[in-house]
C-alpha cells in the first residue's frame, strides 16, 4: 500500500480504538534521508492538530535525542509544565541518543502497559544492535490542571498549571511523604490578554512577576486556589 505524504509535518498511519487499554505496538521502518527519525505513538485519542492527545516514542528527533513526548489536547505537555521542563518526558534524564543509519530496517517496539499495565516500555533494534530500553511509569494525566512532582534531598516541588481562563480550586492529598505543616506557594500569572504575548516582560516593564505566599497543610492535605492562566509551584519542606 502506498500513501501520498503531506508536504510538511509528520506523515504516518494511525488507528483509533477506544477499547484498547494494554497493548504492544511493533513497527518496522527505514529512514531514507534526513536527520529526523521515527515517531511511534500509543494511547491516541484524537489525531487532529487542535486536539492531538498521545504518548510518542520519538527516536532521533531533531537528530539529537530519543525519548518520550507527551501531547495533550494539541499541546506538547512540557510547554504546560507537565512531566518535565524539556521537550522529552523526564527532563531528558531518561532520554538517550544513538545515531540512526539510513536505508536500514529498524524494528521499533512500544509496549503500552508492560506486564502490569502500569508502564510504558520502548526500544528499537536493527537486528544487530539494540537501543537503550526506556521504561516509564504510565500514569493518567489530569486534563484540568497540568501537574508534575519532583523531589530533592530537602524539598518536594509540585508544579500546577492552570491554562484556562477561570480560577480553579485544587485539593492535594500527599501520601507516603513526611513534610512540614507549612509550605511556600509561588504563583506566576497575568491578565488573559497577555497569555499569548511573546517576551511579555520588558526591561523596567515587567507585566508578569512571581508572587509568594505561605500555605498550611492539615493531615498532609491542602486546598489551593489556582488563578486563571497561572503557573504555580508548591515547595514542601521534607522533615529531617
Amino acid at each position: 500500500m502506498f500513501l501520498k505524504a503531506q508536504d510538511n509535518g509528520l506523515n504516518g498511519l494511525f488507528i483509533l480504538n477506544d477499547h484498547w487499554t494494554n497493548y504492544k505496538v511493533e513497527v518496522v521502518a527505514s529512514r531514507i534521508s534526513g536527520i529526523d527519525g521515527f515517531y511511534v505513538g500509543a494511547g491516541l485519542t484524537d489525531i487532529s492538530a487542535e486536539k492531538k492527545t498521545v504518548v510518542e516514542y520519538a527516536i532521533g528527533y531533531g537528530g539529537k535525542a530519543t525519548g518520550v513526548k507527551v501531547y495533550k489536547q494539541g499541546i506538547e505537555g512540557y510547554t504546560m509544565g507537565d512531566y518535565s521542563s524539556s521537550t522529552a518526558a523526564g527532563n531528558l534524564r531518561a532520554a538517550s541518543y544513538e545515531e540512526l543509519a539510513d536505508n536500514t530496517d529498524y524494528t521499533i517496539t512500544v509496549n503500552y502497559g508492560g506486564e502490569t499495565g502500569n508502564n510504558l516500555i520502548c526500544s528499537y533494534t536493527d537486528g544487530k544492535t539494540s537501543s537503550k530500553v526506556l521504561d516509564y511509569k504510565l500514569e493518567a494525566y489530569n486534563s484540568d490542571v497540568f501537574n508534575s512532582v519532583t523531589k530533592d534531598a530537602e524539598h518536594v516541588y509540585v508544579k500546577l498549571v492552570n491554562a484556562d481562563n477561570v480560577d480553579k480550586a485544587t485539593q492535594l492529598n500527599l501520601r507516603e511523604l513526611s513534610v512540614e505543616s507549612t509550605a511556600k506557594l509561588i504563583t506566576l500569572t497575568g491578565d488573559s490578554s497577555l497569555v499569548h504575548v511573546p517576551n511579555v516582560n520588558k526591561k523596567n516593564d515587567e507585566k508578569v512577576v512571581p508572587t509568594e505566599q505561605q500555605v498550611s497543610l492539615s493531615n498532609n492535605a491542602v486546598l489551593l486556589q489556582l488563578p486563571a492562566n497561572s503557573v504555580n509551584v508548591l515547595v514542601l519542606d521534607l522533615k529531617g
